[in-house]
This record gives structure tokens, sequence and C-alpha cells, in this order.
């Protein structure tokens, strides 16, 4: 299902994000990463509802949800590996790159607040248990964690123009793949995928204008 339209309302935390930027960097551009990190935050808050009351019997409706919740579970934790996986880069870049903090810092930030948005969304149908644990855990995650996702132990280009590259290809493709699960998303799920999308392009953007 395709999102609903992102909010433009921004917040300190976005801004500071955008802080980096500097010089090549357009406006139009650095609005929509203001604005997709508010949309993020306020559909973390409500990614856990948005199914519709639907038709049929109750028993149809309750098999109906818990497809969806099924289905909505794997997008969560293949969002939240994307993300690590791209902690897992950018703090392997600090360590090569440390002068760049001042650049990277606040993006990855952000890549972090994208794995406890994904978690916490995860934790909304479960079951209280569960719930507390789910956002303190992701967002203490250790650097080590995500090493072993799925690129997340890349090699770092030596040069910094080619790590700042790297980085910025690494978010554009988390971008490009959330987008394409958008319409296997229930509409908060979808809403808040197309969040942290805007995010990783904003990313990639402010990366590319960096090197």
């Amino acid at each position: 299902m395709p999102p609903t339209s992102l909010p433009h309302d921004t917040t300190a935390a976005t801004a500071a994000t955008a802080a980096p930027a500097g010089a090549g960097f357009s406006a139009p551009r650095r609005r929509m990463l203001l604005a997709a990190g508010s949309a993020l935050l306020l559909s973390a808050c409500g990614a856990g509802g948005g199914q519709g009351p639907g038709s049929g019997s109750a028993a149809d409706r309750a098999s109906a949800a818990s497809v969806a919740d099924a289905a909505d579970a794997r997008l969560r934790a293949r969002g939240a590996s994307a993300s690590r996986a791209l902690l897992a880069r950018y703090d392997a870049t600090l360590t090569v790159r440390p002068e760049l903090a001042g650049v990277l810092g606040p993006l990855r930030a952000e890549t972090a607040r994208h794995v406890a948005a994904l978690d916490r969304s995860a934790s909304a149908p479960a079951s209280a248990n569960s719930a507390t644990a789910s956002p303190s855990a992701s967002e203490s995650a250790p650097a080590s964690t995500p090493a072993s996702a799925d690129g997340g132990s890349a090699q770092v280009p030596g040069d910094r123009r080619g790590a700042l590259r790297a980085l910025a290809d690494a978010e554009r493709k988390a971008g490009q793949d959330r987008e394409g699960q958008l319409n296997a998303a229930s509409p908060a799920l979808a809403r808040l995928l197309a969040s942290i999308a805007a995010c990783n392009a904003g990313h990639a953007e402010l990366l590319g204008a960096a090197a």
C-alpha cells in the first residue's frame, strides 16, 4: 500500500542531522530530510495500529489480522537488520576515518533511532513482557551486533571521498529496498518504512555532498 504524505513539521533531532549538509546540498532535499525525520518520530509512535475494521466474520478478520501481523513482523525484522548493517558501516568508517565524526555522527545517531523505531513498532502487537525489553535493547546495541549483517562488514575505502561515497551508496540502497517493501506492509508500517526510506535518501545526499 503506498504511504501517506509526510508531514512538514521539523524537530531538533532532524535539524541536527541536516547540520552537516554543507555546500552543495539543495534546499528542497534539505526540506525533504527534515520532514522525513519528523514523520519517522510520529510514525514510530503509532506504528502498532492502522488495521482497518475489514469485513466478514470475526474469525475471518482475526485470521487476516494474524497473517498481516506475521508479514509485518518479517518486514520489521528485515528493516531493523538493514539499519544495524548501516550502523556497522558507520562504525567501521569512523574507525578508519575518525576525522569524519562531525559529519557521520548525526547520521549514525539517526540510523540508531531507525533501529529503535522498528523494534518499538514490532513490540506494539506483542505482550507487555516483550514490549518492555525491545526498545532499550535496540538503542544500546553494540557495534559488534550488526557486524555480521549484510553489508556490515564491507571493506572501508582508505580515502576520505571513497569512504563517504561507500556510505552514500549503502544508504541509497537501503532506502530503495525499503521502498520496494511498502506494498507488502500494513498502512502504519508502510508509513514508518517510507519515512525511514526518505531519511536514507537524505543521508545519501548529505554524504555525497560531503564527499
